[in-house]
């Protein structure tokens, strides 16, 4: 338990603590952190390249020509059929 004032260990870091606890080997400590970062890097990677397409997809025409008729159409109600 961590004591007021104290700053929580970064995530590397807890991983390098907890091999060393379970006394695994420096090479399985390495393979582990270099899988997280690869992992952390990956998806740091794919949610920027998401959040870019999204702006390309807001900023195009297609996407205003759908909200446009979105919004033009929404309003229209069908008849609906009195039983």
């Amino acid at each position: 338990m961590l004591k007021v004032g104290t700053v929580k260990p970064k995530l590397l870091d807890q991983v390098r603590h907890a091999t060393r606890v379970r006394h695994l080997s420096y090479r399985t400590e390495q393979a582990y952190v270099h899988w997280i970062k690869r992992f952390i890097s990956y998806f740091c990677f794919f949610s920027a390249v998401l959040i870019r397409a999204t702006k390309i997809l807001i900023n195009s025409s297609v996407f205003k020509l759908n909200t446009v008729w979105h919004r033009r159409f929404s309003g229209i109600r069908r008849p609906v059929a009195v039983r």
